[in-house]
């Protein structure tokens, strides 16, 4: 006849060095969500935009052609891509301008350009920085477990 295990016995089974480790990795999580959401920790403003904003150098651009392609996602349902191209005159010169997203994008939409003409627009690029919120927790724990001096 098997034996009733019940969670408590799940849990006291666990090594205490093992709980020390869990807790250093959601307490290192903690504090990173904390700092990101304070701005000390990968602030979200585009220093880019701002400094373009601060020069003039700002354009605003007319869409001409928008259209849409669609995938199978991970849950078998579609999911559409916007792809919309904007018209601009900069320096005299008639330019175009190609954006992708997810949702869909304004009629009119503000470019911003450096010092040597190149456009961009005000959404970042995805920083692989951010990333390290998930790693650092991670390593963290490990590390605490390995100071403890488990064995793995």
């Amino acid at each position: 006849m098997p034996q009733d295990v019940t969670i408590m016995d799940v849990f006291t089974s666990i090594d205490p060095i093992m709980w020390c480790g869990t807790i250093a990795t959601v307490l290192t999580f903690a504090l990173e969500i904390y700092l990101s959401a304070k701005g000390l920790l990968f602030p979200d403003r585009n220093k880019r935009v701002e400094a373009a904003r601060k020069a003039g150098r700002t354009v605003l651009g007319r869409q001409t052609k928008c259209y849409f392609t669609t995938k199978s996602g991970h849950s078998g349902r579609e999911e559409k891509t916007y792809h919309a191209t904007y018209a601009y005159t900069l320096n005299g010169e008639e330019k175009t301008f190609h954006i992708s997203s997810p949702q869909r994008p304004g009629h009119t939409k503000w470019l911003y350009y450096d010092k040597k003409g190149k456009v961009f627009t005000d959404r970042d690029r995805f920083n692989p920085l951010i990333l390290l919120i998930y790693i650092i927790p991670v390593l963290v724990g490990m590390g605490v477990v390995e100071l403890l001096g488990y064995e793995f």
